[in-house]
């Protein structure tokens, strides 16, 4: 299983499009929707068929395809260069976040033993 980060500019018919997509792609469906300073959302994705490809780029070029005509861009979160670079900065601010999130999680539990 691979998670993506999709990245799209916001239209009200792509929302639509992407509340009707197969909740095996989804994660958390469009409510996980994150709004960007720019106008740009994130979505996390996640596509569960990696054995029906020979390689990580043909699925990336699958998955470009499949959301390419609802003006989404999937990535795996590895391939930041290939991202515009507010979305890079975003990505970045985020899982600094996801970090500080998870040390101040532990910091707790170690305060309550």
């Amino acid at each position: 299983m691979i998670t993506f980060r999709a990245f799209f500019k916001p239209d009200q018919e792509l929302l639509l499009a992407v509340a009707h997509l197969p909740r095996s792609i989804l994660i958390g469906g469009p409510s996980s929707l994150t709004r960007l300073d720019n106008g740009v959302h994130a979505l996390y994705v996640k596509h569960p068929f990696m054995c029906d490809f020979d390689s990580l780029p043909d699925m990336i070029s699958f998955m470009n395809r499949y959301w390419g005509r609802l003006g989404v861009m999937a990535v795996p979160d590895e391939q930041y260069d290939i991202l515009p670079p507010e979305v890079q900065e975003y990505v970045l601010r985020a899982s600094e976040a996801d970090r500080r999130a998870a040390n101040e999680a532990k910091q707790q539990q170690k305060k309550k033993k």
